[in-house]
């Protein structure tokens, strides 16, 4: 009786296994952003050339991505791009190109985030990720928050 039960159980799994298709829609994400001491003064903006979210496409079809700066009040992340697509085997390289801190943001260290969403056509499916960093505002004469 034991062996029936597993064998139906098991015959069960196998038909439940075949009929959902597998997911094969993949991605890599590289990042710096998450490891970088930002530091923006005040009332003023910072530029930056060397900040950047890799995203790779290894699958046989397009793919398309959207970024969401995520940012306290009073603080623009700002992006060298937003959307876009991806052909199979290349990459998509968005940098950070700035942070403006207006003077209204107080002295503190605040979490920022870039939220990656990718969209798989052919595989009717959507994988978010977040990257996530902090901000330390200083005052307009440079001090840092005191421990």
């Amino acid at each position: 009786m034991k062996r029936f039960i597993i064998s139906v159980i098991v015959s069960f799994m196998c038909l439940v296994l075949l009929a959902v298709p597998a997911l094969a829609a993949t991605m890599s994400i590289v990042s710096n952003f998450s490891s970088y001491p930002f530091e923006v003064r005040r009332g003023t903006t910072v530029s930056y050339t060397d900040i950047y979210i890799q995203i790779s496409n290894p699958n046989s079809y397009e793919i398309n991505y959207e970024l969401t700066p995520e940012s306290p009040d009073g603080v623009a992340l700002n992006l060298s791009q937003y959307t876009g697509s991806i052909l199979p085997g290349s990459a998509a390289t968005v940098y950070i190109t700035s942070i403006s801190v207006q003077t209204k943001v107080k002295r503190g260290v605040y979490p920022i985030s870039v939220m990656v969403k990718v969209n798989f056509p052919d595989e009717n499916c959507i994988i978010r990720v977040q990257r996530n960093s902090t901000l330390t505002v200083l005052n307009p004469n440079g001090k840092k928050l005191r421990h």
